[in-house]
């Protein structure tokens, strides 16, 4: 009788100091990760048969096991994500071609209320799964372990959404959101879209210096700073509220107004970035000719 009391007790106190021996730390931010080694080449020739294939309902089949539990991943063409008249143009003018086939959205085979969206690249899924029982992450294993390391024999790593923690949330203030983007900040950009905006008239280098503003045109309000940051900076506004169009990087402006109430769903994106970090994170990735 003692012995088996003695015993329970024994499991009740050694089963956190098991559970967490058994657990793997994937950095600071993820607490658990399982590894993924499913056929990575049989995926590679479905994903090549679903490109050439005219139905765009083709499936793409993925199986697994991790957590506990079997992923039966089904997977379509994702042709949503992208117009079809979507195109990259570079600094010069010139057109990039750009290969969207590598998206893919779907469900779990036996849970028809569930999401499953992502990428198939050299035969290897990421994105991101939306079961009845909480959400997953799968990723390259790659973007977490050294080239030829023990365990780079593993192609991906899964994990779940609720094994991510912010280890410095006690240091942070404000919103938590990612990208700048905070409930004022999305406020003001609306009250930006929603008014009529006047651009200032062409200018050239030996002409006069431009006139005044007419009464008509209006003054952007600056926007909130962000409070999501781990030091406290200054608040810091942006002089060019446009600066990421093409006419206010190149100086060729054009006169127009806005709709009061514009619902376009497209806009011109520029975007710059540091050739260094840009390098890093192309290098991570195979050949476009994949």
């Amino acid at each position: 009788m003692f012995s088996e009391i003695g015993y329970t007790v024994f499991l009740l106190l050694a089963l956190p100091y098991i559970e967490s021996a058994s657990r793997r730390r994937l950095n600071e931010y993820i607490e658990h990760y399982e590894p993924l080694d499913y056929d990575s080449r049989s995926v590679h020739k479905q994903h090549l048969r679903t490109r050439r294939s005219t139905d765009t309902q083709s499936n793409l089949q993925l199986d697994f096991r991790a957590h506990g539990k079997k992923f039966c991943l089904r997977l379509r063409r994702d042709l949503s994500a992208f117009s079809d008249d979507f195109k990259v143009e570079g600094t010069q003018g010139q057109l990039h071609d750009v290969d969207t086939s590598h998206l893919y959205h779907g469900e779990l085979a036996d849970d028809p209320q569930s999401t499953v969206f992502g990428s198939v690249t050299d035969g290897v899924f990421e994105g991101k799964i939306v079961a009845h029982d909480g959400s997953y992450y799968v990723e390259h294993a790659r973007r977490y372990f050294p080239p030829n390391g023990t365990r780079t024999r593993i192609h991906s790593v899964i994990y779940r959404e609720g094994d991510v923690s912010d280890p410095y949330a006690h240091r942070r203030h404000g919103h938590v959101g990612g990208c700048g983007i905070t409930d004022e900040v999305v406020q003001w950009m609306e009250r930006i879209q929603n008014s009529g905006v006047d651009d200032d008239p062409p200018t050239t280098a030996a002409g006069p210096p431009p006139a005044p503003p007419s009464p008509t045109t209006h003054a952007h309000p600056a926007p909130p700073p962000h409070p999501n940051s781990l030091r406290d900076d200054p608040p810091r506004h942006w002089e060019f509220p446009n600066k990421y169009t093409r006419a206010a990087n190149t100086g060729e402006h054009s006169r127009m107004r806005r709709a009061a109430h514009d619902n376009r769903n497209t806009c011109s994106l520029y975007i710059q970035t540091d050739p260094l970090i840009w390098r890093h994170v192309r290098e991570g990735f195979p050949d476009v000719s994949n």
